[in-house]
């Protein structure tokens, strides 16, 4: 299979489909790309590098820096449910620069956000669940972006059980072969008429 997927024929002459939608990503071949929809040439591998693919079902195919992304993606989830700081905060560059939906307006460095993470977590009473929707990862070489929908859930410290839709953009940069978060972004929508947020009881509510 590698020496097909590196083989002149199939780099120069034949599409590989993938899957999602970002249809716009298509006119730049050099970024990698998961949730794209059409027939678009992947980038090719040096000729000392195998192309490394991941073949998915359906037809979709996931580079294996895609893959990697949502490794830790995933692992940062976990850690955030077990409110584990410690498991957490190595998947954040030193330089990290993190926008929360709370204030102040930005948070630089891992020992603020380590902080706002703490404060996060006191606030629910046991474990936390957040579920993660439509999760798009776009990789270029030595930097990746990801966006999401989040839904937070537990019981917060009072009793009340609470659920909240949150939005979130993730930014990612390799450096001596590990991927890193550089900066972080977690909003909600408010409205601009009364100045309050909103929160919707389901992703797809109309305003």
């Amino acid at each position: 299979m590698l020496e097909v997927l590196n083989s002149e024929r199939f780099w120069e002459k034949a599409p590989v489909q993938v899957c999602g939608h970002l249809p716009a990503i298509a006119a730049a071949p050099h970024i990698s790309r998961s949730c794209v929809v059409g027939s678009v040439k992947p980038p090719r591998p040096s000729p000392d590098e195998p192309a490394k693919v991941e073949f998915l079902s359906g037809g979709c195919t996931m580079t294996s820096n895609e893959s990697e992304i949502r490794t830790l993606l995933e692992n940062r989830t976990a850690a955030c449910e077990n409110k584990d700081i410690d498991r957490l905060m190595p998947l954040y560059s030193p330089g990290i620069v993190y926008y929360d939906a709370v204030p102040p307006l930005r948070f630089r460095g891992t020992e603020a956000v380590r902080d706002n993470f703490l404060r996060w977590f006191d606030g629910y009473e046991g474990l936390i669940s957040l579920e993660t929707h439509e999760l798009t990862v776009v990789t270029s070489g030595d930097a990746a972006f990801a966006h999401m929908l989040l839904l937070d859930t537990g019981k917060r410290k009072g009793g009340e059980q609470s659920s909240i839709w949150v939005r979130a953009t993730t930014c990612l940069r390799r450096s001596h072969g590990r991927w890193l978060i550089t900066h972080e972004h977690v909003s909600v929508p408010f409205d601009p008429g009364t100045l309050q947020i909103w929160l919707p009881s389901d992703r797809d509510q109309p305003a």
